[in-house]
């Protein structure tokens, strides 16, 4: 499933309403490593409005409401707001996982899904033991793969 989500704005120029929008290609953004993406340059590309124009400073002053989020991104657009930090963190921690797994099955012979569960968890838990200790070690240090490790809630651990 495509990961996307749609951003809108909503603002006065010359005397008229304009209402634009543009639709987010996570998945493109993410594999090329931009997690601070520039949303009002993708919504101004979208509609053809010139990022050096008066336009567009006026569009900056829009608040943007974000909705028909697909695939993961959908758990984190809540009130019209979407959580870009939280979902950059539970894509990278969905990979972690499919890692993980890849090398957990050959060495445990991993065959069904409720092994699957099972191993999954343990290997969090090892993680976040291993991050507590580094905790300890270091109090600035935080945990990008699973935030609850570094006592952030995101809606998957909350």
């Amino acid at each position: 499933m495509a990961e996307q989500v749609t951003v809108h704005a909503e603002f006065d120029y010359r005397g008229k309403t304009h209402q634009v929008s543009a639709v987010i290609a996570l998945d493109v953004l993410l594999q090329s490593g931009e997690y601070d993406f520039n949303v009002l340059g993708v919504l101004a590309a979208a509609n053809g409005i010139d990022p050096y124009s008066y336009e567009f400073e006026v569009m900056q002053q829009a608040e943007l409401r974000y909705d028909d989020a697909q695939g993961l991104a959908a758990k984190f657009v809540q009130a019209g707001q979407f959580d870009v930090l939280g979902y950059a963190a539970a894509r990278h921690r969905q990979g972690c996982e499919a890692q993980l797994l890849r090398l957990a099955q050959p060495a445990l012979g991993l065959c069904g899904e409720p092994q699957r569960e099972t191993v999954l968890a343990a290997l969090r838990q090892a993680f976040v033991l291993g991050w507590d200790a580094a905790l300890r070690a270091d109090p600035a240090a935080r945990s990008p793969v699973f935030p609850a490790a570094a006592g952030m809630n995101t809606p998957d651990t909350a």
